[in-house]
Protein backbone atom coordinates (compact mmCIF):
# COMPACT_ATOMS: atom_id res chain seq x y z
CA UNK A 1 0.00 0.00 0.00
CA UNK A 2 1.10 3.32 -0.68
CA UNK A 3 0.81 6.38 0.74
CA UNK A 4 0.98 9.81 -0.38
CA UNK A 5 3.72 12.05 0.49
CA UNK A 6 3.68 15.89 0.20
CA UNK A 7 7.21 17.23 -0.51
CA UNK A 8 7.70 20.99 0.55
CA UNK A 9 10.58 22.57 -0.92
CA UNK A 10 11.64 25.69 0.27
CA UNK A 11 12.01 28.77 -2.89
CA UNK A 12 15.28 29.31 -3.77
CA UNK A 13 16.33 32.21 -1.96
CA UNK A 14 17.29 34.68 -5.19
CA UNK A 15 13.55 33.84 -5.97
CA UNK A 16 11.98 35.42 -3.44
CA UNK A 17 14.39 37.95 -2.69
CA UNK A 18 13.47 39.32 -6.23
CA UNK A 19 9.81 38.76 -5.99
CA UNK A 20 9.62 40.64 -2.86
CA UNK A 21 12.17 43.62 -4.50
CA UNK A 22 9.87 43.78 -7.34
CA UNK A 23 6.42 43.63 -4.97
CA UNK A 24 8.74 46.83 -3.40
CA UNK A 25 9.47 48.50 -6.76
CA UNK A 26 13.59 48.39 -5.60
CA UNK A 27 15.34 47.95 -8.37
CA UNK A 28 16.43 44.91 -10.01
CA UNK A 29 19.84 44.88 -11.97
CA UNK A 30 20.76 43.21 -15.00
CA UNK A 31 22.65 40.03 -15.21
CA UNK A 32 26.30 41.03 -14.67
CA UNK A 33 29.44 39.85 -13.49
CA UNK A 34 30.25 42.62 -10.73
CA UNK A 35 26.96 43.50 -9.54
CA UNK A 36 26.87 42.58 -5.86
CA UNK A 37 28.04 45.98 -4.44
CA UNK A 38 26.22 47.82 -7.38
CA UNK A 39 22.96 46.25 -6.27
CA UNK A 40 23.60 47.43 -2.99
CA UNK A 41 24.56 51.19 -3.20
CA UNK A 42 21.45 51.46 -6.36
CA UNK A 43 19.15 49.95 -3.51
CA UNK A 44 20.57 52.57 -1.33
CA UNK A 45 19.95 54.90 -3.50
CA UNK A 46 16.19 54.05 -4.30
CA UNK A 47 15.54 54.03 -0.17
CA UNK A 48 17.55 57.59 0.28
CA UNK A 49 14.94 58.84 -2.71
CA UNK A 50 12.10 57.29 -1.81
CA UNK A 51 12.59 59.26 1.60
CA UNK A 52 13.66 61.99 0.46
CA UNK A 53 17.03 61.75 2.35
CA UNK A 54 19.56 63.63 1.13
CA UNK A 55 22.46 62.64 4.13
CA UNK A 56 21.79 59.66 2.95
CA UNK A 57 22.12 60.19 -0.76
CA UNK A 58 25.11 61.89 -0.18
CA UNK A 59 27.53 59.37 0.44
CA UNK A 60 26.39 57.21 -2.43
CA UNK A 61 27.28 59.95 -5.37
CA UNK A 62 30.53 60.87 -6.78
CA UNK A 63 31.86 63.62 -5.80
CA UNK A 64 32.11 64.69 -10.01
CA UNK A 65 28.48 64.32 -10.02
CA UNK A 66 26.57 65.13 -12.88
CA UNK A 67 22.99 66.78 -12.99
CA UNK A 68 23.03 68.91 -15.82
CA UNK A 69 24.87 68.64 -18.67
CA UNK A 70 25.55 73.07 -18.78
CA UNK A 71 27.17 72.67 -15.34
CA UNK A 72 30.29 71.85 -13.94
CA UNK A 73 29.92 68.17 -12.20
CA UNK A 74 29.46 68.89 -8.25
CA UNK A 75 27.61 66.54 -5.81
CA UNK A 76 26.86 69.71 -3.18
CA UNK A 77 25.64 71.53 -6.65
CA UNK A 78 23.67 68.49 -7.28
CA UNK A 79 22.24 68.05 -3.43
CA UNK A 80 21.28 72.01 -3.69
CA UNK A 81 19.11 70.72 -6.82
CA UNK A 82 17.35 68.12 -4.58
CA UNK A 83 16.72 70.67 -1.53
CA UNK A 84 14.98 72.89 -4.32
CA UNK A 85 13.19 70.65 -5.68
CA UNK A 86 11.59 67.39 -3.82
CA UNK A 87 10.31 66.32 -6.85
CA UNK A 88 13.47 65.26 -8.19
CA UNK A 89 13.66 62.51 -5.30
CA UNK A 90 10.47 60.86 -6.87
CA UNK A 91 12.15 61.01 -10.50
CA UNK A 92 15.16 59.83 -9.56
CA UNK A 93 13.17 56.63 -7.51
CA UNK A 94 11.26 56.19 -10.55
CA UNK A 95 14.22 55.75 -12.61
CA UNK A 96 16.12 53.17 -10.54
CA UNK A 97 13.05 51.21 -9.53
CA UNK A 98 13.16 48.59 -13.03
CA UNK A 99 16.32 47.00 -13.87
CA UNK A 100 19.55 48.59 -15.01
CA UNK A 101 21.84 47.52 -17.70
CA UNK A 102 25.37 47.24 -17.44
CA UNK A 103 27.22 49.92 -19.93
CA UNK A 104 30.43 47.89 -20.74
CA UNK A 105 31.12 44.54 -21.87
CA UNK A 106 33.56 41.91 -20.08
CA UNK A 107 33.82 43.44 -16.61
CA UNK A 108 30.79 45.53 -15.30
CA UNK A 109 32.24 48.56 -14.25
CA UNK A 110 28.96 50.74 -15.16
CA UNK A 111 25.21 50.38 -15.22
CA UNK A 112 22.50 52.35 -16.24
CA UNK A 113 18.99 53.29 -15.00
CA UNK A 114 16.09 52.32 -16.63
CA UNK A 115 17.80 49.45 -18.91
CA UNK A 116 15.97 50.67 -21.56
CA UNK A 117 18.18 54.07 -21.57
CA UNK A 118 19.12 54.70 -25.14
CA UNK A 119 17.87 51.45 -26.66
CA UNK A 120 14.93 51.44 -28.83
CA UNK A 121 12.12 50.09 -26.86
CA UNK A 122 8.22 49.11 -28.14
CA UNK A 123 5.67 52.03 -28.69
CA UNK A 124 3.84 50.29 -25.64
CA UNK A 125 6.81 50.97 -23.02
CA UNK A 126 6.39 54.47 -21.58
CA UNK A 127 9.42 55.67 -20.71
CA UNK A 128 8.41 58.96 -19.07
CA UNK A 129 10.55 62.39 -19.03
CA UNK A 130 13.86 60.62 -19.97
CA UNK A 131 15.54 61.01 -16.28
CA UNK A 132 18.35 58.45 -15.87
CA UNK A 133 21.23 57.66 -13.46
CA UNK A 134 24.97 56.24 -13.90
CA UNK A 135 26.60 53.88 -11.47
CA UNK A 136 30.18 53.08 -11.72
CA UNK A 137 33.14 51.79 -9.97
CA UNK A 138 35.65 53.92 -8.96
CA UNK A 139 39.33 53.01 -9.14
CA UNK A 140 39.00 52.29 -5.28
CA UNK A 141 36.61 49.92 -5.85
CA UNK A 142 34.02 51.91 -4.47
CA UNK A 143 30.46 52.02 -6.75
CA UNK A 144 28.90 55.48 -6.69
CA UNK A 145 26.41 57.16 -8.69
CA UNK A 146 27.77 59.40 -10.83
CA UNK A 147 24.80 61.04 -12.90
CA UNK A 148 21.16 62.07 -12.80
CA UNK A 149 19.78 63.94 -15.73
CA UNK A 150 17.59 64.09 -18.39
CA UNK A 151 17.56 64.88 -22.11
CA UNK A 152 20.35 63.81 -24.47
Amino acid sequence: MMSATTVHRRPRTGVVLTVCAMLAGMPLMASGKDNGSAQSVISAVWVAAKNRDIEALRPHMSEAFVYNFGDDPSREQALEQFRKNPRLFEALARAISGRCRPETEGEVRDYVCPQHFGRSVPKSVTIGPGYRAGFSKGADGVWRMDYFVTGD
